[in-house]
């Protein structure tokens, strides 16, 4: 119930053409906004995963700044419980792991044209030095801190986004 104002919130932003990025939960309300069913799994997914991106992902302008991991796919982080269970009606799917099947969604107009909103289920903020820095202070595991060590491409993801952001 709580949650309807902020998909009302993300409608609007979204029909407006403020560029929005939805990132874990943001991603949830997002596709929940728009449509999805969200379901709680019984474990956490917490690591680095290498992304598999669609047609549309490889040519989507929020993934040009990315690096590549060691299989030649980009590489984010995830610590989330929630899944995505479809990809919204009006959305393209850009990407998905083997752990989690709609990962990345881009939201198109009523005529397919794509907007500048996105949703993300893996954390491009989560910096090697906040990593460790929550483990300081006690709020993540030592098993979580070892499964978040792999470099991953969210900075250059943000990047991507900042200047879609900025550009509008």
């Amino acid at each position: 119930e709580w949650m309807s104002s902020g998909s009302s919130l993300m409608r609007v932003s979204i029909n407006l053409g403020i560029p929005t990025l939805g990132i874990c939960f943001g991603h949830q309300l997002l596709c929940h906004a728009l449509g999805s069913k969200i379901s709680r799994f019984s474990e956490l997914s917490n690591g680095v995963w290498d992304l598999s991106l669609t047609e549309h992902g490889e040519n989507d302008e929020l993934f040009s700044q990315r690096g590549k991991g060691e299989n030649g796919l980009p590489v984010v982080l995830f610590t989330h419980r929630e899944h995505v269970m479809s990809v919204p009606e009006n959305c393209t799917l850009l990407g998905f792991t083997n752990h989690n099947e709609i990962t990345a969604i881009r939201v198109n107009d009523k005529d397919g044209l794509p907007l500048p909103a996105w949703g993300v289920q893996f954390h491009p903020e989560a910096a090697k030095a906040r990593v460790e820095r929550a483990f300081e202070w006690g709020h993540i595991t030592r098993e979580e801190l070892i499964s978040f060590r792999r470099d991953h491409d969210g900075a250059g993801i943000l990047e991507s986004f900042a200047e879609v952001a900025l550009g509008n």
